[in-house]
């Protein structure tokens, strides 16, 4: 009860849930559930359960710095392509790092699956009653990607200012986030964005996101 009393804004899920992709029947209920108490659900990418089954990215960091994206454009797509961002309009779902590469990636995937291409794959896909971007355009993308203004640049390009978070990551990085603290607002600020959607992305989002 004291969950539906206001109090519990959001919570934390995530990329794959010990190798299980969040969009399985299984995990139906817990879509749910989230959409009916109108919570946000962050989404953090973790590595697949058995690295041995991306065996090239145990060196040099890579699971960090390249599979963690990856993993967060795999389970934003795998929401939309199960249906579970169709049967569940009202979800609030916030994905870290800019949605991995999603925004840089978009013409790619609006190519790939434009139902007015012609195909020579099979994809396997059961119809969408609404253009893919409905879909996409529905999830919020915070701004910790490493402090980069072209990458933001591109985000706000494609998905707008109603669907960015600022966001630093801290306590994570250069000295316990101080750094990134100290840094990323410029980052925003350096972009030359109107007063109206730097509102939104340093506070408007989130207060409309978790009610505040």
């Amino acid at each position: 009860p004291s969950c539906r009393s206001g109090w519990f804004r959001a919570l934390p899920v995530p990329s794959n849930g010990r190798g299980k992709p969040l969009d399985l029947p299984e995990f139906e209920s817990f879509w749910a559930q989230a959409a009916e108490m109108d919570v946000a659900v962050y989404i953090h990418p973790t590595g697949p359960a058995d690295e041995s089954g991306r065996s090239y990215e145990a060196e040099y960091d890579l699971v960090h710095n390249l599979g963690w994206p990856f993993e967060t454009e795999l389970a934003l797509s795998r929401l939309v392509f199960s249906g579970i961002v169709e049967r569940y309009p009202a979800l609030k779902v916030v994905s870290h790092h800019l949605g991995g590469g999603l925004p840089f990636l978009w013409g790619r995937t609006s190519e790939t699956y434009d139902p007015s291409q012609p195909k020579g794959i099979d994809r396997g896909l059961r119809p969408l009653p609404r253009p893919l971007f409905d879909y996409f355009s529905r999830f919020y993308y915070d701004t910790a990607i490493g402090g980069s203004a072209p990458a933001i640049r591109c985000a706000y390009e494609v998905f707008g200012a109603d669907q960015l978070v600022f966001a630093t990551d801290a306590p994570w990085g250069p000295g316990g986030g101080e750094v990134r603290l100290a840094t990323y607002v410029k980052v925003i600020e350096s972009l030359g964005l109107s007063e109206v959607d730097n509102k939104k992305i340093f506070e408007g989002n989130a207060r409309r996101i978790l009610k505040l």
